[in-house]
């Protein structure tokens, strides 16, 4: 991606992107791995945990998962762009969070680019995702910003700490 399109992005998410990820969309963009590669969390909890007198179960434990392709500027027919992935998963995430990579299974790798928690990665869950209107017709109450983070996981604390974690799990084959 070139430096307007980049500031396009940065335009849609509200923020400013972390410069490691700036690198990667200008000397990559997409791109998916040889071989299989995975990467073990930082938290296996989610982020944000229901209060037990409320009787909502919690996210599940994480143990990790993988990445199938790293999003960027796509040039393919038929491939969604990074931009169509957050309007595709804006609503449906914490606020300011960039699903930059998937991994094959619609589970979303996100960069943070909220202050307290900025450039953090997060794996966000598509099978835990939070509804507001469930969640009032549990409680009877509105739901909190807090617990939008009830199927968000840390990872790592930048993009490059993700990099430098990940795992080859099997050789390509040709």
């Amino acid at each position: 991606m070139n430096e307007a399109e980049i500031a396009e992005l940065e335009k849609a998410v509200g923020a400013r992107l972390p410069q490691d990820y700036v690198w990667l969309l200008q000397t990559y963009g997409e791109f998916i791995f040889r071989n299989s590669v995975g990467f073990a969390p930082l938290k296996s909890d989610p982020e944000y945990k229901h209060p037990e007198e409320l009787g909502i179960p919690n996210g599940s434990i994480f143990k990790g998962s993988g990445i199938a392709t790293v999003y960027g500027k796509n040039t393919h027919k038929g491939v969604i762009t990074i931009l169509e992935k957050l309007k595709m998963y804006q609503s449906r995430m914490p606020e300011q969070f960039l699903p930059f990579a998937d991994d094959g299974m619609g589970n979303q790798l996100c960069l943070a680019l909220v202050p307290e928690n900025y450039q953090n990665v997060y794996w966000w869950d598509h099978e835990l995702e939070w509804d507001e209107e469930d969640y009032e017709d549990e409680t009877g109450s509105p739901m909190p910003n807090a617990a939008k983070f009830q199927n968000v996981y840390l990872v790592a604390n930048s993009l490059t700490e993700l990099f430098e974690k990940l795992v080859v799990w099997a050789s390509a084959t040709s």
